[in-house]
């Protein structure tokens, strides 16, 4: 069913550049083709309907069918921003590998030239994608050339949009200083230019920055700004996302009931536009906030279905996150081998992803287990490992906590 509804939003982005008769009769055809999914000696029954994309055939084959259209029907200033579109609906959904190709394809395409704001939107779409996945090197290059490209023609939008995409990559590695100011120069572009939705998105992202520097008044001020833009806009995928992020600062907050009231909400605005990225999130925070109430069968229940979430769309910091929750569950059920590996797998991705912020945070939930292993060498070595990186990214709430830790370890003496 999530495929399907895939299938008919790229039918939409079709029918909108290339028209509705031409893509309504190549589905009634792909419809009635008798090798396509009927198999042998069948005949598919059905016929493709004005919003309806074809049922019995691969997914791969229905997307070659909707780029060959557009390519045939489509002019050279028309096609890459269908390919754009398409791309943006399947980034969207989770299916990062097949959006990165269609992006690629409008950047690599030799039958002729290509308008640069088209292959500099296609350099920005795939930085975006690099980002999300952790790929922060291919990000900051594609990142570059679409920034060049953009202030050789003048779009300031765009540019906030870039600087937007480069803060996220600089918090994910840890440096929050130098976010904080690509966030501040992308807000100031994007309220001169009464662009709503980009302010909103930048006031929710220097909301999960205050959050982490535990600043959580301030970045639910942040959150309350960007929930009015986005309420006026109507964008329910922006809300989805903006709700994920206030239960996150209300979990970190220790107001775990706040927190899952604001995780169901994620849930179900993001199921309303199967988006399963931000489905995935909400699960893990869910998984989260009863894991610290002390629902353990609960947690995992919600545990698993975020990791299936996660491995379905590629999000392998998310998955490294869960990893790193499900080692903290079998921490407390005393299964340390088990939570051992966990946190080990954990910190592993973290730093091939150089995900500095969450890769503290599995040393410090390592210095917990070694702790109740009564192993004083071993859990003083994961606190000053943590804590050494949480001053380095400016953590504060995180670097006290950890400090105080160490203290407890020492028998009261404070860290140096």
């Amino acid at each position: 069913m999530e495929m399907q509804e895939v299938h008919s939003q790229i039918v939409e982005v079709v029918k909108r550049h290339c028209g509705s008769r031409k893509v309504t009769g190549l589905l009634g055809e792909l419809r009635t083709a008798g090798s396509l999914g009927a198999g042998p000696g069948r005949r598919g029954t059905g016929r493709a309907t004005e919003c309806g994309p074809v049922q019995t055939h691969s997914d791969g084959e229905f997307l070659d069918h909707m780029i060959t259209l557009c390519r045939t029907v489509l002019d050279r200033e028309e096609e890459p921003a269908a390919l754009l579109e398409m791309g943006d609906v399947l980034k969207a959904n989770g299916q990062m590998q097949k959006a990165a190709d269609l992006f690629s394809m409008v950047l690599s395409d030799d039958r002729g030239p290509v308008k640069k704001k088209h292959i500099a939107e296609a350099f920005m779409r795939r930085g975006e994608l690099h980002s999300r996945l952790g790929q922060w090197k291919a990000s900051q290059a594609d990142l570059a050339r679409s920034r060049t490209l953009f202030v050789g023609l003048r779009e300031q939008v765009a540019l906030g949009r870039v600087e937007n995409i480069l803060a996220t990559n600089y918090a994910e590695q840890g440096n929050l200083k130098l976010a904080r100011k690509c966030y501040t120069r992308a807000l100031s572009i994007f309220e001169e230019s009464d662009q709503k939705e980009m302010a909103g998105t930048v006031l929710m992202n220097l909301g999960i920055l205050l959050n982490i520097a535990g600043k959580y008044d301030e970045a639910l001020g942040h959150y309350t700004r960007a929930l009015s833009l986005f309420e006026q806009l109507g964008d329910v995928c922006r809300l989805a996302e903006l709700h994920h992020n206030i239960g996150m600062t209300y979990l970190q907050w220790g107001q775990e009931s706040a927190a899952i009231k604001e995780f169901n909400c994620s849930h179900y605005l993001a199921s309303r536009r199967n988006l399963l990225p931000v489905m995935g999130l909400a699960l893990f925070g869910k998984a989260n906030a009863h894991y610290r109430i002390g629902d353990y069968p609960l947690a995992a229940n919600f545990l698993q279905h975020a990791i299936g979430a996660f491995e379905r769309c590629d999000d392998r910091l998310g998955l490294a996150d869960a990893y790193k929750l499900k080692g903290m569950c079998h921490r407390d059920m005393k299964k340390y081998a088990l939570a051992t590996s966990y946190f080990l797998t954990s910190l592993r991705m973290n730093r091939e992803l150089k995900n500095r912020l969450n890769e503290a945070e599995t040393w410090f939930e390592m210095g917990l287990l070694e702790r109740q292993r009564r192993r004083k060498e071993e859990t003083l070595k994961a606190f000053t490992e943590a804590l050494a990186i949480f001053k380095e990214i400016g953590a504060a709430a995180d670097v006290k906590r950890t400090e105080q830790e160490i203290c407890t370890t020492n028998g009261g003496r404070h860290v140096s």
